[in-house]
């Protein structure tokens, strides 16, 4: 019985994943330039975040309701979480890292569905992944600062930009204290979003 289940579920990701990029090699070579870079990342989106969650689902077997089952956080620690996102924004990322964005994002900062990736789908999947489920699962072996630091490494390595991995690192240290001390994960996607806009605001100007 699990073997079945296991055939199907790998067999559904594929089939998702053929049908998607079926439906972006049409985009690509049927629909106007200018439209196809539109639909292409949306469809890019669409296509990153279902596998992010199928992987989550199916092969890690994640249930999200009991990830966000234990949030008990109140308008306080929100408001606390807001001052602690514009105060890092502003001093840690103006100030100490000089942290631009790039040439794409700044070109397209008009862009809606660059948008909605940067603010809001990348801070959800990213901190599913790196707090939900590496950190917690550290905390079940380790002491709280190497279960933090641990995942903060895996996260600037997950990145990938060599330049800014001091930068990356501390965040995610930062974001790791918070889901520490509050337990969490809702409160870590708004801190996660809130730098991104931040960011992105201040070297948009």
């Amino acid at each position: 019985m699990d073997s079945i289940k296991l055939f199907i579920n790998q067999s559904i990701i594929i089939l998702i994943l053929i049908v998607s990029i079926a439906v972006l090699t049409l985009v690509t070579f049927i629909l106007p330039v200018e439209l196809a870079n539109y639909e292409k990342d949306l469809y890019l989106l669409v296509i990153k975040t279902i596998s992010f969650l199928f992987v989550f689902k199916m092969i890690l077997k994640i249930n999200f309701l009991h990830l966000i089952s234990n949030d008990k956080f109140n308008r306080i620690d929100a408001l606390k979480i807001l001052l602690l996102a514009v105060t890092y924004s502003v001093l840690f990322n103006y100030y100490v890292v000089n942290f631009t964005i790039g040439e794409n994002m700044l070109m397209n900062k008009h862009s809606i569905i660059k948008s909605i990736e940067l603010f809001f789908v990348a801070p959800l999947l990213e901190e599913i992944l790196f707090r939900g489920i590496i950190q917690k699962r550290f905390n079940q072996e380790l002491n709280y600062f190497l279960s933090i630091m641990l995942t903060s490494i895996l996260f600037s390595l997950y990145h990938a930009t060599y330049q800014y991995l001091f930068s990356h690192l501390a965040f995610s240290m930062v974001v790791g204290l918070i889901y520490h001390k509050y337990n969490s994960l809702l409160l870590c996607v708004f801190f996660h979003s809130l730098i991104n806009i931040g960011i992105f605001t201040i070297y948009s100007l």
